[in-house]
Formats: structure tokens, C-alpha cells, sequence
């Protein structure tokens, strides 16, 4: 370590395979970590341990992601402490949804930096009910990106309301998302919209995204269309791409959905055009 300029690093990634830490003499990759605290800027972490930081401030950090599931306790706490206590200026947070549901039962989640703007959740939550953490999280948020697969529990019927109230404390997020020139969405089953609590129906693209431009969507519903009774011309998306889980049989279901494309997103026609001819393999 002497006489290596580690003040100089901006960027860490810590991969280690389970145990493969142990094989580190004296901990060098915590070591390489804090001694880089002060020009640091992105942090990754690519195993299933988080380092112990010992209180030490991360003034340039900005941006933070965690591959793996951490599944020890005290490597939860050193998460915890991290982005509440050493992250101090932390803008971006990728990281899986158990890791920030775990945070309340540790009086952390309140104490996230006002300055995160942007959070990336992903992995399988144990507890649809865990959800309700994000009411929690102080500032407001940019961008939210959900990639994750809850197990069905008794709280399952609660998750479009606390979706909803989480949205609405984010202004002026909800109800309308004025700026948003990119929307993508992972569908699995019907993709709903909420405009007054208690009420959720489908997604009015004038209300909710009236300046977006691509729209992308992975489905295994046509759910992101709206129905044949309520007639939208969405004139502000340029680019679809779409992939579509095969669960028809036929392709000619998936033409008419095609079809009725055009007439919804006129200035996408390249983009259906594109879709059509991977369905005939053109």
C-alpha cells in the first residue's frame, strides 16, 4: 500500500466469491476502500459481503450499486451505515429491494441523504408488505427502476395503493410525469395507473407521460395499450421497442395488436414496421 496514490481513485469494484475475502491479507480490499475515501466517486460492490466502513465520510461519493443479496446480518448494518452515515452526498443507489427493507428495523432509512435522486431496487422480496419502506425515503426521487419479483403474501392486494401513495408524496411526479422523454416497463400482468386513491385503471398516456418519446416495454400482456373504447393518439413516442412473451399461439393476434399501433403512436411507424417484420421474419 505505500506509496501507491489510492487518493487518486474514483472508481472501486470489490468482486469476491463467497469466502474469497478471507484470502485477502489484512482485509486489503476495505483497506484500498477507505483509503480512497476522498476522491471516490462510484463504489460497486460484486459479492455478498459490504466492507465496514468504520464511520469514514465518502465526501465525492455519488454513486453506489451492490450486485449480489447480502445475507449475513452485520453485512446488512455495514450497508446500512454506509449509505446513511459515509455516503453523505450519494445521488445513485442500486441495490437489492431486501437491503433497503431491512433498513427501518435498523432507524437508517430516514437517514438517507436528501441528495439521492435516483434508486434502481432489483432481486426476489420476501414481503410484498416490505414495500411500504419507500414511504420512508426523505427527498425526491427522479428515477425509480423496479426490478424486482415479490412472493405472493396476505399484503399482496395492498401493493397498487402503496405504489400510489408513494408516488403521490413525489411532486410532480404523480400524477403526471411532465419531463419523462423515456418510459420502461417490465409487465407481468395488468399495468394500471392511479388517479385518486382506491382508484386504478388504465394508463392515459396524455395524463401521465404527455412528452415521452421511447417507449419500452417487456409484457406478457398488451396492458401498455390502451383499450378499444378508449381512443388515445400518442403523437410525442418516436421509438417502441417491444418484446412481447409469446403466450398466444398464433401471430396473428400479435399483428392486430401491431396493427392498432399505428393508429395509437403515429410517429412510431418505423418501429412497428420493424416489429411486423420480425413476426414474418422479413
Amino acid at each position: 500500500m505505500v506509496g501507491i496514490p489510492w487518493r487518486n481513485v474514483k472508481f472501486v469494484n470489490v468482486a469476491y466469491e463467497p469466502g474469497d475475502e478471507l484470502k485477502f491479507p489484512g482485509n486489503l480490499g476495505n483497506k484500498i476502500i477507505l483509503a480512497a475515501s476522498p476522491t471516490l466517486k462510484e463504489l460497486e460492490f460484486d459479492g455478498h459481503s459490504f466492507s465496514s466502513l468504520a464511520g469514514t465520510v465518502f465526501p465525492k461519493l455519488e454513486k453506489v450499486t451492490t450486485y449480489c443479496t447480502l445475507y449475513k446480518v452485520y453485512d446488512r448494518e455495514r450497508f446500512g451505515q454506509g449509505v446513511t452515515d459515509s455516503f453523505t452526498n450519494l445521488k445513485y443507489l442500486n441495490t437489492a429491494s431486501d437491503h433497503l427493507i431491512s433498513m427501518p428495523m435498523m432507524g437508517k432509512l430516514e437517514k438517507l441523504p436528501v441528495s439521492l435522486n435516483r434508486l434502481v431496487l432489483h432481486g426476489i422480496s420476501d414481503t410484498t408488505g416490505g414495500l411500504e419502506c419507500l414511504l420512508e425515503i426523505p427527498g425526491s426521487l427522479r428515477e425509480l427502476n423496479f426490478s424486482v419479483d415479490f412472493q405472493i403474501d396476505d399484503r399482496v392486494d395492498d401493493m397498487p395503493t402503496i405504489f400510489y401513495t408513494f408516488l403521490k408524496k413525489i411532486p410532480p411526479l404523480w400524477k403526471y410525469f411532465p419531463s419523462a422523454c423515456s418510459v420502461g416497463n417490465m409487465v407481468t400482468g395488468l399495468l394500471e395507473f392511479g388517479t385518486m386513491p382506491g382508484y386504478f385503471g388504465p394508463i392515459d398516456y396524455a395524463e401521465c407521460f404527455p412528452v415521452v418519446e421511447i417507449l419500452e416495454i417487456w409484457s406478457c400482456s398488451d396492458a401498455f395499450i390502451p383499450s378499444q373504447n378508449h381512443i388515445q393518439v400518442v403523437e410525442s413516442v418516436k421509438r417502441i421497442d417491444l418484446g412481447v412473451v409469446r403466450r398466444w399461439n398464433n401471430v396473428v393476434d400479435f399483428a392486430k395488436l401491431y396493427t392498432r399501433m399505428f393508429d395509437i403512436f403515429p410517429n412510431a411507424k418505423e418501429s412497428v414496421i420493424k416489429l411486423l417484420k420480425d413476426l414474418f421474419f422479413l
